[in-house]
């Protein structure tokens, strides 16, 4: 057996910051102008991951539909074509709710219950075309509108806590008067 032995390596000590003439408390203003400028870039961010998700969801819908939509045509059994198009609708609740305003409530509140019902009819669709040998394309087609909604709802949920951190950031501001 062989020893297995430690190396030490060197430390560096820490060395303490000399207080400069420089550095100074930053005024309320320049603390709002962060704030804000961190807001602006929140927002930003936001915009664009909502135009990318809604690209997947839009994507998604017409996929579903189309297997709906060809289920339908080819006599398939009332599952395999209720299923995707179940799927397709529910997938209007996870769009941007700026596009349909009727839906901006009910997406905006109960979106995870939306990504619950997801989970249920693709399971309920998987074991349905289990008989029929399904290839990949098959099961990635039922699989891609739950992705699209569970890739939303995380989208949401990390704006929510983005929008915290920044409430909270606003409630750590100081008044340089009292200082």
């Amino acid at each position: 057996m062989a020893k297995a032995t430690a190396r030490r390596r060197a430390v560096p000590k820490a060395t303490p910051k000399k207080a400069s003439d420089d550095e100074r408390p930053i005024t309320t203003e320049e603390q709002e102008a962060e704030i804000a400028a961190l807001r602006k870039k929140n927002e930003i961010a936001k915009r664009s991951q909502e135009q990318g998700l809604d690209m997947l969801v839009i994507v998604a819908i017409v996929v579903s539909s189309h297997l709906a939509y060809a289920n339908f045509v080819d006599g398939a059994t009332p599952i395999q074509y209720l299923v995707p198009g179940s799927q397709a609708f529910l997938l209007l609740y996870s769009l941007t709710p700026g596009w349909l305003p009727p839906l901006r409530e009910a997406s905006e509140k109960r979106h995870s219950n939306y990504v619950a019902i997801q989970l249920l009819l693709f399971t309920i669709g998987f074991f349905a075309i289990q008989g029929n040998a399904p290839e990949l394309a098959d099961f990635m087609r039922l699989a891609l509108p739950e992705l699209a909604a569970g890739a939303v709802e995380i989208q949401r949920r990390g704006q929510k806590d983005n929008q915290v951190r920044l409430d909270k950031l606003e409630e750590l501001k100081y008044d340089l008067k009292g200082a």
